[in-house]
Formats: structure tokens, C-alpha cells, sequence
């Protein structure tokens, strides 16, 4: 990816994981972006539903952190007509450390939306940390500081030149 990268300057790669290989290989692949291509890793694995791919899931999150990326979306939800199930989906996408989601339908992006917007409550802890944050610089590669201090929040800090 990253040679692939460098032949397109000025382009923005995103790598969509389709196979367990894909899955194995996550942090490697994440040195530009990466999601989830769940209806294929699906019928790779032989895999019913999209609930069974949690420890996938997981895996996508934890390769974007390491490789020091922003969180990634979660993949589609192909039941357009099922939106409870997509905000059930979306939610528990959420707490898992997804910062969004694919869409294929405009019906499900209210829903989405509303998944994904953070509560009013979250907003005090993150404007803080931000405003700490300019005063502080911080020489981390890349840091999430986590809401539960009052010197922290979900921003992510990079190396300053």
C-alpha cells in the first residue's frame, strides 16, 4: 500500500478488506485507510450474518490505531428496509470504535446520522482536552487520551515537525 501510495501523490487510498488474508494482513494494508468489505469476507468465511464478525471487526479498529489512523466506517448494511436493525447495528459499531458508516440507500442516513453524532454530553471533556492540547503540545506519534480525565478526550495528537 504505502508503494502504491507513493506512486499517487496527492490521492487518498482507502483499502477495503474482503478475505481473510485481508483480515491477517490489516496492519500492513493500513498504511493508508481501511475498512471492511463484509458481504464478501461473509461468503469467504461461510459466514451467516454480520454479528459473527466481531473479532473482524475488532481486528479493522485496532490495525487503523496502530498504523495511527483515524478510526474507520463500518461497512453497508444491506437491509435497506430494516433500519431498526441498522440503528442496532450502528450503535453497537459505535462502542466497538467505528466513527461511521457506508451507506447504500439515503434512507438509512438519519439513522446513521443519529448513531454516529455524538450526545451533548461528550462534547465538554473533548473541547478542553483541545484547548489543553494548544497549550501543551504533546511529542506522541499518535495518542488518544480517553474522556474519563479531565485532561483528555478522543482527539488524536501528532508529531509536531
Amino acid at each position: 500500500m504505502a508503494r502504491l501510495a507513493s506512486r499517487l501523490p496527492g490521492h487518498a487510498l482507502h483499502a477495503l478488506i474482503e478475505s481473510p488474508l485481508g483480515v491477517e494482513s490489516a496492519f500492513e494494508i493500513a498504511s493508508a485507510g481501511i475498512g471492511l468489505g463484509e458481504a464478501d469476507l461473509r461468503s469467504a468465511l461461510g459466514v451467516a450474518t454480520a454479528e459473527h464478525l466481531g473479532w473482524q471487526r475488532a481486528r479493522i479498529v485496532n490495525a487503523a490505531a496502530a498504523a495511527g489512523l483515524e478510526p474507520p466506517a463500518m461497512s453497508v448494511y444491506a437491509d435497506v428496509r430494516d433500519l431498526e436493525g441498522l440503528r442496532a447495528s450502528c450503535e453497537a459499531g459505535r462502542a466497538s470504535g467505528f466513527v461511521g458508516r457506508a451507506a447504500i440507500h439515503p434512507a438509512q442516513l438519519p439513522v446513521i446520522r443519529e448513531a454516529f453524532t455524538p450526545s451533548a454530553p461528550r462534547w465538554p471533556a473533548p473541547a478542553r482536552c483541545c484547548r489543553a492540547s494548544r497549550r501543551r503540545p504533546r511529542p506522541a506519534a499518535a495518542r488518544s487520551c480517553s474522556p474519563s480525565t479531565p485532561d483528555s478526550c478522543a482527539h488524536r495528537f501528532t508529531r509536531h515537525p
